[in-house]
Formats: structure tokens, sequence, C-alpha cells
């Protein structure tokens, strides 16, 4: 700041410059990249600024023919005005040029103060007392899966945030190739590919990770953008656009100290890609460990899964050891709680699934479902609604093309039963 003052004033280096910028970073410390208004009102109300041109030898430091009154700083005038340029990294891979904020504005098709508005890099219109109206996010808690499990904690963007992030996903990252180990969130890969790859082994080792999402910080979103080519001010506002920091008391006490700090929020469109996006470099060391120990390894979103043979079971602790040293390396935090090692004489799960043998929906929810299904014909589908789905009939075909997926032959067993089910009934 203090360099391109210099630069702009025409004059050679003044220390109060320097502390002048220095009051500057203090009052704005991100920059407001088109709120130049309050940028100008701050500088006139600055006692420095007013010392620096109002100072005897100001006509002497910087080359003027007139001394500068302290007392009128609306006569204040530029000598000249450099242009700063910006330009894409020569290494850029991203599929849309945007050199400036103002071109991220107009593809964005909004006003660069509404850019920044939507941005909130200085977290403003999150701070505690803020009217929701104001807000960018609602804050949701579902509940967790399986008994006893934590709820978790979503964070929806609103409208127009929402369909500006989608447009982000479409035209940035969904062109972004992603490692292979990586099988959640983009086209081509699926919970029954992330499971294949395991069917079969001997031995199946499964780490969680905690808080995956809160876990990864906008300077990390950040520097996603940059590596695809955008200079900092745009890789700056993108981070921002798709990050987000709460003091929402619907967040769960613990997790609380994350999400106070800026990060990919669970539940915008854009964060499963950039997750993706962030871990590569974990998957790249967890594939190349994998490899030493003669192990396969693959990532559903939190959930590392690895698996081998005898080799693998004899190193089983050894491994289960190193790859909590990458991870913590990495910024991301192991769950030893779920920290799993199934040998083939048990079932081993995988995303749901068991794949002993080959990818396959465990044999008690199938006949769960079975049971369902058979009871709807009998005593009538409305009495089976326990969870009073809006559209039951949709669910339970849901779950039957989910069988079906794994196991084409118990799915046209399902398709049967469901068949004979009579819908005409009333509340059906």
């Amino acid at each position: 700041m203090a360099a391109r003052a210099e630069t702009t004033l025409a004059g050679p280096e003044h220390a109060a410059l320097r502390r002048l910028a220095r009051a500057i970073h203090r009052r704005f410390p991100v920059a407001p990249l088109h709120d130049f208004d309050a940028l100008q009102a701050a500088l006139l109300e600055s006692r420095g600024f007013r010392r620096l041109f109002a100072a005897p030898d100001a006509s002497d430091a910087f080359g003027r023919s007139e001394a500068w009154d302290a007392a009128t700083p609306d006569a204040v005038r530029l000598l000249r005005i450099p242009v700063f340029t910006t330009a894409m990294h020569p290494q850029a891979t991203a599929a849309v040029p945007l050199d400036t904020p103002g071109a991220l504005a107009d593809f964005l098709g909004v006003s660069g103060t509404e850019l920044d508005w939507l941005a909130d890099l200085q977290g403003r219109n999150e701070r505690p007392g803020e009217r929701e109206g104001v807000r960018h996010y609602r804050v949701v808690l579902i509940r967790g899966r399986g008994a006893g499990a934590r709820p978790r904690c979503l964070e929806v963007p609103k409208g127009r945030l929402r369909a500006l992030q989608r447009k982000l996903l479409r035209a940035i990252l969904d062109p972004v190739p992603v490692h292979a180990a990586a099988t959640a969130f983009h086209s081509g890969a699926s919970v029954i590919d992330h499971a294949a790859r395991h069917a079969g082994r001997e031995i199946v080792v499964r780490i969680d990770l905690k808080q995956f999402f809160p876990s990864i910080t906008r300077a990390r979103v950040e520097a996603v953008f940059a590596g695809l080519g955008y200079p900092r001010a745009v890789a700056r506002l993108l981070a921002g656009l798709c990050t987000h920091r709460t003091r929402d008391p619907a967040v769960l006490p613990e997790s609380r100290a994350r999400f106070r700090v800026p990060h990919l929020p669970q539940g915008a469109p854009t964060s499963p890609a950039l997750s993706n996006l962030v871990a590569r470099r974990l998957d790249v060391r967890l594939t190349a460990l994998a490899e030493t120990f003669g192990a396969t390894y693959s990532r559903y979103a939190d959930d590392l899964t690895f698996s081998g043979d005898a080799p693998l079971v004899r190193d089983r602790d050894r491994l289960v050891s190193r790859v909590f040293e990458i991870v913590c390396d990495e910024g991301f935090e192991p769950n030893p709680r779920k920290t799993l090692r199934m040998r083939a004489g048990r079932a081993q799960r995988v995303t749901g699934l068991v794949v002993n043998a080959h990818p396959n929906v465990p044999r008690a929810e199938y006949d769960r479902l079975k049971a369902i299904l058979h009871r709807c014909c009998t005593d009538g589908a409305e009495a089976q609604n326990r969870d009073a789905h809006p559209d039951f009939r949709a669910h339970l075909l849901g779950r039957i093309a989910w069988v079906a997926a794994t196991n084409p032959r118990r799915g046209e067993k399902l398709r049967a039963a469901f068949a004979r089910i009579d819908w005409s009934s009333p509340g059906a």
C-alpha cells in the first residue's frame, strides 16, 4: 500500500506513508475492492493523512508546487494515477478466464457492490444480532444416521447466492479433473464404484475424517482458485462466495470454534467439488502410501478406505499410524473411534455396502424392505408409512432401485412385490 501510494504521489519513500498504510490496514483488514467511497472517507478522516499533507516540507517531499491545507482535505488531488493491471497466471487451467474483480462481477451478472456483499470477506452479514434477512445462509440440523448418531449441521445458502454458486460449479469447478482415488461428487463415480474397489479382499481398513467440510478453511479454497490461475483479488472473491462463517446458536457446541472460521459450508453446491480439489494432495500421498503396503486406496468424501490381502493383514496397524500422520499433516483430523479393521471372516462394510464377495446391500436391510412390501400388500401402504414420507411410493421405489443397482436378482423380486401393492386405497 505504501509503495503504491509513493508511486501515485510521484514522490520518494516516506516513513509517514508507511504509518498511514498501517493505520488504513487496521481499519480495513480486507481490501474494500469496490467500496472506494468508504476508503476515501477513512483517508480524509485520518489524522495521519492530514498531518502528512500539512507538513511544511510537503512540497519538497512530494515534488509539489504548493503545500496542502490540512483544514480542507477535500482539496486533495493526485498528481497522476498509474494503472495497475492484473492477469491470469501463465499456468492457468481455468475454463473461464477472469482477470479482475470487475470481470468476475460481469460474469456473474452482479454489480461490484453486490459482489462484495455476497462474498462478505469481513463477515459483516454474520455478526451476532444481524437481521436474518441480511444473512446469506440458513443453518439447519438434520438427524444423523444410525442409533446414537450425532445430528449434522447444514449451512444452506439462500436463493441468490445459491444460484451464483451453481454457476461457478458448472463453469469453473466441474471441468477440473479430480484425483482417481476420489469417488464422490463427480460424474463417473459413485458409492458402488468406491465399494467395488475393495471387494473380495482379506482385510478392509476404514478411517473417517472429523468435520470434513468445516475443516477446509477459506485460505485453502483461495489457494485452489489461485492454483487454477486466478489473480489474488479474484481468487479471494471466489473463495468468499464459496465459504461461510457463523455464530448461529443451532451449531453444536463442540463445532462452534470451527464454524466461526470461514470454511466450506456443507450444503452449498460448490462445497463437494472444492473438497475434492482441496483434498487432492491428500489423495496423492495416501495413494502412494497404499502402494508401498500393496493395498488399494479410495476416498468417498470423508471416508478413507484401504484394502489388501495377507501383507496388509500383518501391517494394518502400521498403515493406520502412517495414514493418521499424513491426514494431520494435510490439515484434516482422523477419528480414531470410527477407524475399523475388518477381516474377511466378518461383514466388511464400505459406505453402507457389504463387499466380502461383491458390493451388496446388507441382508438385514434387504429383508426389512421385503417385509415392508409384504405388509403393504396385506395391510395397506398407508399403515407402513411410519416416518410420514410425503411420497411413500417414490420412497419405496428409490430403495428398490438401490438394491437392484448392486443385486439385479434381488431387485426383480422386490419389484414384483411392489407391483402387487394396491395404491388406490384411501391415504395410499
